[in-house]
């Protein structure tokens, strides 16, 4: 638990520089989210290749609106 801690606090410091508490949880979501999927880098590729394949095509003005 102490070096999860650590982690975080060295992520938070690294990348966001200050953390307000009115956007601590999203961050700590994150955090945990990157944390559990460390291991399987491959496998969400994968799951992301899957996904575009199977999804019909979208055109700009679907991303805009």
């Amino acid at each position: 638990m102490h070096r999860f801690i650590q982690q975080l606090k060295g992520w938070l410091r690294g990348i966001h520089h200050h953390v307000g508490e009115k956007h601590l949880q999203g961050y700590l979501e994150e955090y945990c989210f990157r944390f559990n999927r460390h291991l399987f880098k491959e496998a969400a590729f994968d799951k992301l290749i899957q996904r575009m394949m199977g999804h019909g095509h979208v055109s700009y003005q679907m991303i805009i609106s």
